[in-house]
Parts: C-alpha cells; sequence; structure tokens
C-alpha cells in the first residue's frame, strides 16, 4: 500500500499528534523573531516548538509556526483570536 507523504487519518506515518498541537501563523510582521514569537504565544501553554520562517538571506517570509504541548493551548489560543503580534493581527490557522 502506498501512503501520501503527509496527512490523512490512515496513514501510520500521519504526524497527526503534532498536527493537533500546531499552529500556522500568518500576517507576522518582518521584524517579528523567534523569541518575540514564543514569548506572546506562550500565554497560552508550553511550546515544544517556534519557528518563524526565513528566506536563504535570513529576512522573514511573513509567517511561521508554533507546536504546544498540548492540545488544549491551541484550543486557548484560537478562541482569543485577534492576536496582535509586534502591531500586526496575525491570521492564525491550524496547521
Amino acid at each position: 500500500m502506498v501512503y501520501p507523504a503527509y496527512g490523512g487519518a490512515n496513514n501510520p506515518n500521519s504526524m497527526s499528534g503534532d498536527q493537533n498541537r500546531k499552529i500556522f501563523l500568518g500576517g507576522l510582521s518582518y521584524h517579528t523573531t523567534d523569541e518575540t514569537l514564543r514569548a506572546f504565544c506562550s500565554r497560552f501553554g508550553k511550546i515544544t516548538d517556534c519557528l518563524v520562517m526565513r528566506n536563504p538571506e535570513g529576512k522573514s517570509r511573513g509567517f511561521g509556526f508554533v507546536t504546544y504541548e498540548d492540545t488544549s493551548s491551541v484550543e486557548d489560543f484560537m478562541r482569543s483570536r485577534p492576536h496582535t503580534i509586534d502591531n500586526r493581527q496575525i491570521d492564525p490557522k491550524r496547521a
């Protein structure tokens, strides 16, 4: 049997555990750092991973990801919208 590289409830290689705990954050300021993002998002629970995506030159691409230790933190974060980081309203989505 062949499985797609990502997703799918029947895929044994799926990282659904991480997916339930991970948030995509769009609309970040180009000045937002990993540290700033982590400090803001940690108000909602313990973070296991936090990353602002950057291009090869090191400039922010304007989005990032946060992975929480548990799904209840994701629920708290999503319920508390809207969020503003570095004077920009961000667009969070479940990853």
